[in-house]
């Protein structure tokens, strides 16, 4: 009797693949609802105002719904795996890949007009100093990154032609605005020869085209709108390198990637971080495909590019200050101070007087944003001594170890819960372009009263619908969902994409703002990608296996 209960045992706990991976992914959901709504309502890590019951709750809850999940697709799949690859019919099927290009980001533009005639340019203190940069009013830094820089100083040099910094700006939101329009009109035409379902596409295209998200980003001069682009046909790339292996180098692809990989590591600055930890552990977990010359050739071809670049950077500019990638670090600081300055010596008080400013940190710290206490950072001063400054930040770690999880988890929660109140890019558009004031010498760019009256009745129609589509933390939980679908659908060629989003997730966390919504629009535009690929994509392997039975 035992023989068999312990048996029993053994087989309830020898969970499939399927079952492992809704274990995991609800685990991972529920700790993201948890903790996104403790830190949201009660400003604590403290699970008492909920109960183990509930948190019980949320995670059987999610075990059900991922694994309702997985059956549904499960059924919707096998009908699908049964037909044969040549029965689906193409969307589209007249038009030529380069015709339905053509005609996909024209209408795309055509959509993006109303919006760039409403607001002409959007331009925010970033803006503004890239702007300055570019006519040589400030020092020139790689803060924003200097190839950012000469791509916005090419805009503003042609309205300076015509007597306009302005006009400049304006050039420069209709161009960027075209090639975002090219570059989703690519992800269109990909789907369409990948034979995805044509009412996806569809979904794709009204995603890409109508939701105003898109449309105000084109508008606004910042470095992450094209980075996030440029990351989206990347990602593209990266399934297509794991999914045909060598018969991936031909010269047209080798230099596409190559080109894509540079500006993606050069068009914000932690886009090299990112790339850099994806090559690592890509080269890692695919060790036996990637480690030989002709993958490692190609993979770290853009690295050996950016590290001239960088040379030449440095050559030309003055040296940016580091204090942004230090924000967790000083957050950390801050909140101990705030809350557990009875705590601190006196000796450890001096030394952080000395890097911040001690005395206000109680009431310049702010849980969702460190740039009240950076600007108070003596970047001179922790540079003299780092050795010293890194002791005092692990001394008060080992004492306030969950202060400095709460410090972490303000800057960040906002990216991976969904119902986080995130500012979005057409708040942040409104707000500049009522609020903000243009350098002296120049005019403000922005809505007229009539044009920002349309576009807020717009973005409130649109967020009274799906108010979620607006949160940057439900684009987490869609590349989520996407990642989930990967495993149990065994779609290993994405195995690339969900490394990079990853990586950049981990570089963007370390930033001095929580939930703002440009560093991570690459997941808002990479979603339909994502899903796509995980779902709809034809998936050979499953395929033959489906016929061989």
């Amino acid at each position: 009797m035992k023989i068999v209960t312990l048996a029993s045992i053994k087989t309830a706990l020898r969970l499939s693949s399927i079952g492992k991976a809704e274990m995991l992914f609800s685990a991972i959901f529920t700790v993201i609802l948890v903790s996104g709504y403790l830190l949201s309502t009660y400003e604590t890590l403290d699970a008492a105002p909920l109960g183990a019951g509930s948190i019980l709750v949320y995670f059987c809850g999610s075990v059900v719904v991922w694994a309702l999940l997985a059956l549904g697709l499960a059924a919707i799949g096998r009908s699908r795996l049964r037909k044969p690859e040549t029965t689906r019919a193409i969307f589209l099927e007249n038009f030529s890949d380069k015709k339905l290009w053509l005609l996909t980001s024209l209408a795309i533009f055509i959509c993006y007009l109303p919006v760039i005639l409403l607001s002409l340019s959007v331009l925010t203190p970033d803006s503004w100093s890239s702007i300055a940069q570019s006519t040589g009013e400030a020092t020139l830094t790689n803060a924003h990154p200097i190839i950012f820089t000469t791509f916005v100083s090419i805009f503003i040099h042609i309205g300076l032609l015509f007597g306009s910094v302005e006009l400049g700006a304006i050039l420069f939101s209709v161009v960027q605005s075209a090639i975002l329009a090219m570059i989703f009109a690519q992800i269109l035409v990909w789907m369409r020869r990948e034979k995805i379902s044509r009412g996806f596409i569809v979904a794709t295209f009204l995603f890409y085209a109508i939701l105003p998200i898109n449309a105000i980003a084109g508008t606004i001069m910042w470095k992450d709108i094209l980075f996030a682009g440029f990351g989206l046909l990347l990602l593209m790339l990266v399934r297509q390198l794991y999914m045909e292996k060598d018969a991936f180098f031909t010269k047209k692809n080798v230099i596409y990637f190559i080109l894509l990989t540079f500006l993606f590591c050069t068009w914000r600055n932690n886009g090299f971080y990112a790339y850099l930890l994806f090559l690592i552990l890509a080269i890692i977990i695919n060790r036996k495909t990637f480690f030989n010359k002709k993958y490692l050739s190609l993979l770290l071809s853009p690295i050996v590019m950016f590290a001239g670049y960088s040379v030449l950077v440095t050559l030309i500019t003055s040296p940016a200050p580091g204090t942004v990638m230090l924000s967790v670090p000083i957050q950390q600081i801050a909140r101990t101070v705030k809350y557990h300055s009875n705590t601190i010596s006196e000796e450890d008080r001096h030394a952080i007087g000395e890097i911040l400013s001690y005395g206000q940190l109680d009431k310049l710290y702010n849980p969702n944003l460190a740039d009240p206490v950076l600007y108070t950072f003596n970047e001179k001063a922790f540079k003299e001594d780092e050795g010293k400054y890194i002791k005092l930040w692990f001394k008060l770690f080992m004492e306030h170890k969950k202060t400095y999880i709460a410090a972490s988890l303000y800057n960040t929660y906002g990216y991976i819960y969904p119902f986080n109140a995130s500012s979005t890019i057409t708040d942040i558009a409104m707000d500049n372009a009522s609020h903000f004031n243009a350098p002296k010498g120049y005019s403000d760019i922005a809505y007229s009263d009539g044009g920002k009256l349309a576009l807020g009745k717009y973005r409130d129609l649109i967020m009274s619908i799906v108010p979620l589509l607006h949160n940057i933390g439900f684009y987490t939980c869609i590349i989520l969902l996407g990642a989930y679908i990967a495993v149990i659908r065994r779609r290993r060629e994405l195995t690339g994409v969900f490394i990079i989003l990853s990586c950049l997730f981990l570089t963007t966390i370390l930033g001095p703002v929580n939930s703002e919504f440009r560093y991570l629009y690459l997941f808002v535009v990479a979603a339909p990608l994502v899903i796509g690929s995980a779902y709809y994509c034809h998936n050979p392997e499953r395929t033959k296996k489906t016929h061989a039975k």
